[in-house]
């Protein structure tokens, strides 16, 4: 894949005390995909090695981030990361996909807190990827490294799938035999009555649905 089908991103403001170079990010443009816009969000910028893309997913924004987190760093970097997160965070249509190196050391995360489940760097997960939705991940594996850390390989959703809705029985109504549901009904009750001082309401309850559900099905026409 050449250069001219992808978005280059980069991070102007990375600081040159840290030594680490300048972030960047490839992103596969519409000249490609047809559908995926992508433009960096200037005002998520901080003081931290981190770069924010977005791109519009249905009636939502998802901001795809890349981070870098110095082993020098006594915390403040993470706070700078926590400022764009907030401000993501405040806005009702947004999701984020958040991936990087964060240099955690031997602080090691769950599955539950993060989609990295194995070691990225000697016996250490340095790199997380983390996620606002949790369902919109289908799969997260991490693949052999090209250099001092293994690939976070993930196979994300761009929209939540939605549950297919099952056919339904309709009952046809003005054609049922109300005469003999009545009569159905009527022996129910008088059972209930004449067993009330053995049985409980759970009991009385279960007996009640159990008995008018059949009805229903036996004198109603389905359509």
């Amino acid at each position: 894949m050449t250069h001219q089908h992808m978005n280059i991103f980069h991070h102007p403001n990375t600081p040159s005390t840290l030594n680490t170079g300048r972030m960047a990010m490839e992103v596969c443009n519409s000249q490609i995909t047809n559908t995926l816009t992508t433009s960096q969000v200037p005002e998520l910028d901080t003081y931290c090695e981190l770069i924010w893309p977005k791109f519009p997913t249905g009636n939502k924004t998802t901001y795809l981030g890349v981070y870098y987190r110095p082993p020098s760093d006594k915390g403040k970097s993470l706070e700078y990361l926590s400022t764009s997160l907030n401000t993501i965070c405040n806005s009702s249509s947004a999701n984020f996909m958040l991936t990087g190196d964060f240099n955690l050391g031997n602080r090691h995360t769950t599955r539950s807190q993060s989609h990295t489940g194995s070691r990225t760097r000697n016996d250490r997960t340095l790199d997380l990827l983390c996620m606002s939705n949790t369902f919109l991940v289908n799969r997260v594996e991490t693949l052999p490294p090209l250099g001092y850390h293994a690939i976070i390989f993930s196979e994300i959703n761009l929209s939540l799938s939605k549950a297919k809705q099952l056919p339904h029985k309709v009952f046809i109504y003005k054609t049922a035999d109300w005469e003999k549901f009545g009569k159905n009904v009527k022996e129910t009750y008088t059972h209930i009555e004449e067993h009330q001082l053995e049985l409980d309401i759970d009991n009385m309850w279960n007996y009640f649905k159990t008995k008018t559900t059949q009805s229903i099905h036996n004198e109603y026409q389905l359509s």
